[in-house]
């Protein structure tokens, strides 16, 4: 059977790639076997001296006023989120510092978790996300990195030799950033589809529904995608294949609303079955228990 092929140009510190996490997570669920989805890593911020973000206001910390580009980046993620609703945290914003200026150590991590273990690099993709958008983590200190790596069940020890022994950082510049030249990609995130030997460069944030539209260009309508309503059943079993999740992560995967999703999620915690947590500006969904995968 014929794949489509999912690319996602992205960076582990972006606020638009975390709120890309609902989407794809639902193209997964709708097309399963169909599709492989794969991240190209974009490098963001190659250094915040130089940095500029004029349409949000980032970037360009000269001065070293690190305190300030921190507040800046905190409140874009609060109105990013608003916006996205995936939840973020911005009380406790450190990412970049005099010791910490760029998200380069960021992506170098991924391919280093690639060359590691290449099943779980994903994992630990989501991982830095969180931690960044959450928890207030420096995800540019390698320290940082490799404990989270070991959390999603890296060997830390290769994970570190990785990101300094330079094949990590050469497989970033050598392949994904000659990538990002070759498509001329400068928003985050932005996807390659490829099919069949045919591609589709799709620019920014895109909807499941835009995504499907394209889905039928690109393959003349092969693919198939489920068609399950969000019930009780079918909800409980996607967050068992899932073990964590966010309410916004199940309602794109099932095309409903919040107002919808909030009474089942509520049956499932009485019976025992999850557990519904305040984490940042929204909730996280958690099994009791351990995944079912």
């Amino acid at each position: 059977m014929k794949k489509l092929n999912i690319y996602q140009f992205t960076d582990p510190a972006c606020t638009w790639c975390w709120g890309a996490e609902p989407i794809l997570i639902a193209l997964q669920h709708l097309y399963r076997d169909q599709i492989e989805i794969d991240f190209i890593m974009g490098g963001l911020v190659e250094d915040m001296h130089r940095f500029h973000d004029s349409d949000n206001g980032i970037g360009g910390a000269q001065d070293d006023n690190f305190d300030k580009v921190n507040e800046t980046i905190a409140s874009h993620w609060e109105k990013a989120s608003a916006m996205h609703k995936m939840p973020t945290n911005s009380t406790n914003m450190n990412l970049f510092s005099r010791n910490f200026p760029s998200t380069y150590p960021q992506n170098i991590a991924y391919r280093a978790a690639k060359l590691v273990n290449p099943s779980l690099a994903k994992p630990f993709l989501r991982r830095m996300r969180e931690a960044t958008a959450l928890e207030g983590a420096v995800t540019g200190d390698i320290n940082v990195l490799t404990d989270l790596a070991k959390e999603v069940g890296l060997d830390g020890h290769a994970f570190y030799t990785a990101m300094t022994d330079g094949s990590a950082e050469k497989l970033f510049y050598e392949e994904d950033q000659a990538l990002v030249k070759k498509y001329k990609i400068t928003v985050f995130p932005s996807y390659l589809l490829v099919y069949d030997g045919k591609e589709m460069v799709l620019t920014g944030s895109q909807s499941v529904e835009q995504f499907q539209e394209y889905f039928d260009m690109l393959t003349l309508g092969e693919l198939s995608p489920l068609n399950k309503k969000g019930t009780a059943t079918e909800i409980s079993k996607f967050i068992k294949e899932h073990y964590k999740l966010y309410p916004q992560e199940i309602i794109s995967s099932f095309v409903m609303d919040e107002k919808s999703l909030d009474p089942i999620l509520d049956d499932l915690q009485k019976k025992g079955e999850i557990t519904v947590s305040d984490v940042g500006n929204g909730q996280v969904v958690t099994l009791n228990g351990k995944a079912s995968n």
